[in-house]
């Protein structure tokens, strides 16, 4: 049987082609077999902290060594891009025009990087890639909601067929040293004193998407879409009662025309810290209506660390690759990420054939 399905007419975005590289694989099947065994590559990194300890992190020496900074971002990059258009070429054949590459990266609030790092990796992506990218690449600097913003603006291309597909892409880094000091003063690295914390982590993770069209090969369908704010973020004295991750899931299931009862599946950003737990537990408390004897919740960063604004772009690339393997609980899934500011955000996605 092809790798590819047909897609669901009521797709709202077509999933032809993926790539990733992380700590645990140098490409999307690899990864997703190392997460599905949970195979970690935790270690002591070449860095201490305030307290003279070493670092556990994760990093991808084969891909990154001997580069710092957010240029560890880059290479990240390349390959993961280079085995998407791979991967879409093999399935469905060379694209006939450059191909608009819409990146998400780091929000503002990491003070580790320059201003300007969306142009700046950019164009150090483009100057190692083989191919050049089309009219209308740009960076979202928003976090771990950033790939849901670029699959809206993807989508958005491609309704007004400003380009027949997009490369949709994420990178992040956080074991640079500055990236570590940044941690560690926002009191969110993980220590043998601090159990609250994440396990600091790099990765990078591309889509081929395309619009949905009668008969069109895919991989994944992406139903639907939805986006919020959490009104309590920057309120000293306001508790998160997760209202912006629950508006933000409902409208990801009001734009799929699906109910939660209809999802068999969740995957989430959460990446060792409590309160993000807590938020996505009271999330779904809002919105179960009905008690469910199952319902599967997938963690990647459990296996991979927490990889920063990348995380999302790999659970999208380790779904897909799950449901085309036969690993996935089902064939309807509910995403959800949290940026470190107010942005929520939520994706629905399905098999291919058994969306409609």
């Amino acid at each position: 049987m092809s790798v590819l399905e047909r897609g669901a007419p009521g797709a709202k975005l077509l999933v032809q082609g993926v790539g990733m590289v992380c700590s645990v694989g140098m490409d999307a099947a690899s990864a997703s077999a190392a997460v599905r065994a949970r195979i970690r590559r935790f270690q002591e990194l070449p860095f201490h902290d305030t307290q003279h300890r070493p670092i556990i992190g994760a990093h991808v020496p084969e891909a990154t060594r001997s580069v710092q900074g957010f240029r560890r971002c880059v290479p990240l990059l390349v390959r993961a891009l280079e085995e998407c258009r791979a991967r879409h070429e093999s399935w469905v054949g060379a694209a006939k025009k450059p191909v608009p590459l819409l990146l998400a990266l780091a929000g503002p609030e990491r003070d580790d990087l320059p201003e300007d790092l969306g142009a700046r990796v950019l164009k150090e992506v483009q100057s190692q890639c083989a191919e050049p990218f089309g009219p209308g690449s740009r960076a979202f600097r928003m976090g771990a909601a950033g790939i849901f913003h670029a699959l809206e603006t993807a989508a958005g291309m491609l309704a007004r067929h400003e380009c027949d597909a997009c490369l949709v892409a994420a990178a992040d880094s956080l074991v640079t040293h500055k990236a570590l000091h940044w941690l560690e003063l926002q009191d969110r690295l993980k220590t043998e004193t601090n159990s609250d914390g994440v396990i600091p982590s790099e990765a990078a993770a591309a889509l081929w998407v395309t619009r949905a069209r009668p008969q069109t090969p895919s991989l994944l369908d992406i139903l639907g879409m939805g986006h919020s704010e959490e009104p309590s973020f920057g309120k000293q004295d306001a508790a998160n009662l997760a209202e912006g991750l629950a508006l933000a899931l409902r409208r990801a299931l009001v734009d799929s025309r699906l109910s939660l009862g209809d999802v068999d599946f969740r995957v989430g950003d959460v990446a060792g810290e409590r309160t993000a737990f807590m938020e996505a537990s009271t999330a779904f408390a809002r919105l179960l209506r009905e008690p469910r004897p199952s319902f599967p919740l997938w963690l990647p960063a459990e296996v991979l660390g927490d990889v920063g604004a990348a995380l999302p772009a790999c659970m999208l690339v380790l779904t897909a690759v799950g449901m085309a393997h036969g690993d996935a609980p089902g064939c309807t899934a509910l995403l959800f990420a949290s940026s470190r500011g107010a942005e929520r955000a939520a994706c629905v996605v399905a098999a291919p054939g058994r969306s409609g």
